[in-house]
């Protein structure tokens, strides 16, 4: 008997340990399902402290501080260290502040109770050590440490991707339905209040597009299942949505790889020219070495830093800038003789429709008053010799010309342009 209770206890140390290891967000389903909103900052916060909470298990029952650190911030969600914290200090106010709803079984009567509480009972920051510290209020510890069998953990790399709030909740309401792959039918109203959306996007079409869509994007970029909604409907009205989802198969050589702390460069660095992979590769191998690096998840997320910021491409990124500009310039320039060009046949044939419409009055007139305007044109350019010959020449046709058309036009009394 003594040797099976040893035995049960190493294994569940192993197993804790195992857990811990894995950087397990653990939480009763009560707390899964809860009504709330947080923004990314303040869930990855309770994210860090609920793992800092198991790993202190005796402090937790005492209801002492957790802290956390901005380089732990850091690693886990690929951010710079100083950008952590800052982060970390402006979500101190928001989770102060912000409370959750959530339904429990009364222990006594079993019957389900509904019950609001504040995440912390305090929360504040150390400047000088780079951290928040805080007390979960009492109603959340039960929640994140006294675990029986209604809870839901996963690792915290599969949120650690995903930017959108909602990405996060939808992702922790539907992987506690892991075991089947598909949740219940989520009345419309229900989900909207578990996902923290009071008055914000009253619009089905708004609700869809801005939330859900791109919650499904992110889960499935970045997290270990791939999934997707279906919606319900009272006639023409949706009122509620299941979610399906399957996990992702991962690859024997990615299972190795991972297990044995390798990294797959290439798909980090996948999207890169060659020449622009060399120089990115470089440079972060560079910081790597100054600041002797050599954990494997800390140097991915540095790699993923690299590509994402483009390490070392300032001056191939300069390069087609200004190739861009030049590009751009020279477009411009034909543009601008194309536009020049249409600007003088479109004069031309204003010009000649004109002249046409001229020639087209002026051969309407009577001939006698045809013979006058030649005459009177003839007295006005008589003391210009040059134009005078040329009209002598042509008289009878002169009408035609463009040359003489302003002498016409005073001749007849019409506007000259």
């Amino acid at each position: 008997m003594l040797k099976q209770q040893i035995e049960y206890i190493v294994a569940s140390s192993i197993e804790l340990k195992n857990e811990m290891n894995k950087q397990l967000v653990t939480k009763d389903n009560s707390l899964i399902g809860a009504s709330y909103s947080l923004g990314v900052v303040e869930q990855r916060l309770i994210f860090l402290a609920i793992i800092e909470a198991r790993e202190q298990n005796t402090l937790i029952e005492a209801g002492g501080l957790l802290r956390i650190y901005a380089q732990s911030y850091a690693r886990q969600f690929e951010v710079e260290k100083h950008t952590s914290y800052e982060a970390m200090k402006r979500a101190v106010e928001g989770l102060y502040e912000a409370g959750f709803s959530y339904s429990k079984v009364d222990e006594k009567s079993g019957k389900i109770g509904q019950y609001k509480s504040r995440w912390v009972d305090k929360i504040g920051y150390i400047d000088d050590l780079g951290c928040v510290e805080l007390v979960f209020a009492s109603d959340v510890i039960p929640l994140i440490t006294r675990l029986e069998e209604r809870y839901t953990a996963y690792e915290l790399k599969q949120v650690a991707g995903l930017q959108s709030e909602y990405a996060i909740r939808l992702y922790e309401l539907i992987i506690q339905w892991r075991s089947v792959g598909k949740t219940n039918q989520m009345p419309l109203d229900e989900l909207r209040s578990k996902l923290g959306l009071t008055k914000e996007y009253p619009r089905i079409e708004a609700f869809k597009r801005r939330v859900l869509d791109v919650a499904i994007k992110q889960i499935n970029t970045h997290t270990d299942i791939t999934a997707e909604y279906e919606q319900h409907k009272q006639g023409r009205m949706i009122t509620g949505f299941t979610f399906k989802f399957e996990q992702k198969k991962m690859s024997k050589n990615t299972k190795a790889d991972k297990s044995e702390g390798k990294l797959d460069i290439a798909d980090i660095f996948n999207g890169l020219t060659d020449n622009e992979h060399e120089i990115v590769l470089a440079t972060a191998n560079k910081y790597l070495n100054q600041k002797k690096i050599t954990d494997p998840m800390h140097k991915e997320n540095i790699y993923k830093k690299a590509v994402k910021e483009r390490w070392g491409l300032e001056e191939v990124d300069k390069q087609a800038v200004e190739l861009q500009l030049q590009n751009e310039r020279v477009n411009q320039e034909i543009e601008a003789e194309r536009l020049a060009q249409k600007s003088k046949e479109q004069e031309k044939a204003k010009q000649q429709q004109d002249n046409e419409q001229f020639i087209y009055s002026f051969e309407k007139l009577p001939a006698t008053e045809q013979r006058e305007i030649l005459k009177a044109v003839e007295d006005r350019v008589k003391d210009i010799p040059i134009v005078n010959k040329q009209f002598m020449a042509n008289r009878e046709t002169a009408y035609k010309d463009i040359m003489f058309r302003s002498y016409f036009k005073i001749a007849m009394n019409l506007d000259i342009d």
